[in-house]
C-alpha cells in the first residue's frame, strides 16, 4: 500500500521532480566548472596534502612531517587510510573524483536532513530551495575549489541531525566520534549531548572516539603519536594570520588589535586584543547558560536549531576557523528559512527570522578577501574589518538562533497535564 501510494505522488509531481533535479544539474555543473577553473594556485591546494598523505602511508613512510616544504598533514590517520585507493591514480584524476565525491556528499547532507526535517511531498519547492542555498554559497565554493574535507563532515553532521531528530542519542554520540576522527575539534559536538542532560550518551562518543583513535594509531603504528600531538598543539598558533583570516572571535582580535602579515591592524593593543577575546568568550558562555538553563529541546524544531547553535559556537571560539567552515552552518540556516511548525501539521513564518537568515546568507555569498594577497583597498583603516565580514555574518547568526530558540520555546505548548482517575 505504501509503495503504491509513493508511486501515485512521484506521478503527481513528476514536473516538480523533474524540476529539481535539472536545478540539480545546474547547480552541480556550475560548482564542477567553477572549482576546476578558479584563480591560479588554488585548485586543490588542500587536496594535495590529503593526496600526499595517502601516497607516504600506502608507500610505508612517515605520515606525519615536522618540517615539510609548505603545508602538512594535521589530521588523525582515518582520512588518509580511506584516501589510499584515490592515491593509485594520477593527481588530475584523483583531483576529479574527488570532487564528485565531495558533490554527492553535499547532496547527501540535503537528503538527510529533508528527512531529519520531515519533509513531504508538498515541500519540494522548499528542497529546491535547500539544495540552492547549499550548492550556491561561498563556502560551498572554497570547499569545492580547495578540495577540503568540509563536505565530509557535512554529510556526518546532517546524519547527526536525522539520528537527533529520531531520539537516538547514542547514534548521535557514535557519529560525533567518527566526524572527530576526521577533525579533532568536531568531538565539542558532545556539548550537544551534554546540554541535554544526557551523560551517558556523551560519555559514550568520548570513549568511542580514543578507542578509534587507538586503534588508527596501532594500524599506522605509534610511532607517528608525539609527531601528531606536536603538529595539531602547533597549527593554530602558526597558521593564524599568515595563511588566511581566521573567522573566530580569537582570529578577529589577532587581526585587527595585533601585528599580522595580511592587514594594518586597527590598534596594536595586547589589552584590547585580549579584551576582545574574554568579551567574546562571556557572549558565549551566556548564550550556552540560556540553553542549559532551559529543559533540553523536545520539538524536532527545536533540537536542530539547538544542534546548530552548539555547531556555530563551536566555529566561533575555534582559533582557527577559515570561511570555509562556515559550510557547516548550512542545516542551521536551512532551518530558520524554514516554516516552523506550530499546534498540529500548521506551520508558520517569522518574517524576522527568515529575512535575518536570508541577509546572513547573502552576506555569505560574496567572495570577501580573507586569504594573501589582501587588495590594498583592505589593508588599511576600517575598509579592513571587511576582511572580517564573514566573522561578523557568523555572530549575526548566532544572536539569530538564540532568538529563535528562545521564541520557539515561549511558543510551545503547555505540557498536558493528567487528571487523576478518582477526580470527578
Amino acid at each position: 500500500m505504501d509503495n503504491t501510494r509513493t508511486v501515485l505522488e512521484i506521478r503527481a509531481n513528476w514536473r516538480s521532480i523533474f524540476l529539481l533535479l535539472l536545478i540539480v544539474w545546474f547547480l552541480l555543473s556550475n560548482a564542477y566548472h567553477t572549482a576546476m577553473n578558479p584563480s591560479p594556485g588554488i585548485t586543490g591546494i588542500d587536496f594535495q596534502i590529503y593526496y600526499d598523505a595517502a601516497n607516504r602511508l600506502a608507500k610505508g613512510e612517515a605520515l606525519y612531517v615536522l618540517h615539510p616544504e609548505g603545508a602538512t598533514y594535521v589530521y588523525p590517520p582515518p582520512l588518509a587510510m580511506l584516501l589510499q585507493p584515490l592515491a593509485r591514480l594520477d593527481y588530475p584524476q584523483a583531483m576529479k573524483l574527488w570532487f564528485f565525491i565531495t558533490a554527492l556528499c553535499l547532496g547527501g547532507s540535503v537528503l538527510l536532513y529533508s528527512l531529519a526535517a520531515r519533509f513531504t511531498w508538498r515541500d519540494l519547492v522548499l528542497a529546491g530551495i535547500t539544495i540552492i542555498v547549499g550548492f550556491r554559497f561561498w563556502p560551498s565554493t572554497m570547499n569545492f575549489s580547495l578540495g577540503q574535507v568540509n563536505f565530509i563532515l557535512l554529510l556526518i553532521f546532517s546524519a547527526i541531525y536525522l539520528a537527533d531528530s529520531r531520539r537516538h542519542l547514542k547514534t548521535v554520540a557514535l557519529l560525533i566520534a567518527l566526524a572527530a576522527l576526521v577533525k579533532t575539534w568536531m568531538l565539542g559536538l558532545l556539548l550537544h549531548l551534554l546540554l541535554r542532560r544526557n551523560w551517558r550518551a556523551a560519555f559514550l562518543g568520548a570513549a568511542a572516539y580514543a578507542a578509534l583513535l587507538a586503534g588508527s594509531f596501532y594500524a599506522v603504528g605509534w610511532r607517528e603519536w608525539p609527531v601528531f600531538v606536536k603538529l595539531t598543539s602547533g597549527y593554530a598558533n602558526q597558521s593564524i594570520g599568515q595563511i588566511a583570516a581566521t573567522q573566530s572571535i580569537t582570529g578577529f582580535a589577532y587581526l585587527h588589535f595585533s601585528t599580522n602579515n595580511l592587514v594594518e591592524p586597527l590598534t596594536v593593543n595586547p589589552l584590547i586584543a585580549h579584551g576582545f577575546v574574554a568579551l567574546g568568550l562571556v557572549l558565549m558562555l551566556a548564550g550556552f547558560l540560556f540553553v542549559w538553563r532551559n529543559p533540553p529541546p523536545q520539538p524536532s524544531y527545536e533540537a536542530r536549531l539547538h544542534l546548530g547553535f552548539v555547531m556555530l559556537s563551536l566555529l566561533l571560539t575555534l582559533p582557527m576557523c577559515q570561511s570555509e567552515y562556515f559550510v557547516l552552518c548550512l542545516p542551521l540556516l536551512w532551518t530558520l528559512i524554514a516554516p516552523r511548525p506550530v499546534a498540529g501539521n500548521e506551520r508558520r513564518l517569522s518574517f524576522p527570522v527568515v529575512a535575518g537568515s536570508f541577509a546572513v546568507y547573502f552576506l555569505f555569498t560574496r567572495a570577501w578577501p580573507s586569504a594573501p594577497p589582501i587588495p590594498e583597498p583592505y589593508r588599511h583603516g576600517v575598509a579592513s574589518l571587511l576582511v572580517s565580514v564573514n566573522f561578523f555574518a557568523a555572530l549575526a547568526l548566532w544572536l539569530l538562533t538564540l532568538h529563535a530558540l528562545r521564541r520557539a520555546r515561549v511558543e510551545a505548548p503547555p505540557a498536558k497535564v493528567e487528571t487523576p482517575s478518582h477526580v470527578p
